[in-house]
């Protein structure tokens, strides 16, 4: 069985490799979503920050290029589904998910 060789544009090494350097955000920036379920997926900072969808996509250069601890080191992800906690992106500061199950 022969395999092609998969060949990319200039532009496209060039995204690919930027999208390379963190995977993680930029799934997040990308995607947005989880499926099933539809839930808003945000990004997590090794210093415990919350990072949204469209801070993920302005900010990936400062993201690409994090040292660990200042607050752009994106190690993991979650959604909406995994908490019943309101959670606000700490960059711009928007609601991310509401807290409207334990309101009394």
């Amino acid at each position: 069985m022969m395999t092609l060789p998969l060949i990319f544009t200039d532009s496209e090494k060039a995204d690919h490799n930027e999208r390379m350097r963190n995977p993680i955000a930029a799934l997040v920036a990308r995607q947005g979503f989880a499926w099933p379920g539809g839930y808003e997926l945000w990004a997590l900072t090794d210093d415990g920050g919350v990072l949204c969808r469209a801070c993920c996509r302005t900010e990936y250069p400062r993201i690409a290029t994090a040292d660990p601890g200042d607050g752009w080191n994106v190690i993991g992800l979650s959604h909406d589904g995994e908490t019943d906690s309101r959670v606000d992106c700490d960059h711009c500061g928007r609601m991310i998910r509401d807290d409207w199950e334990n309101e009394d």
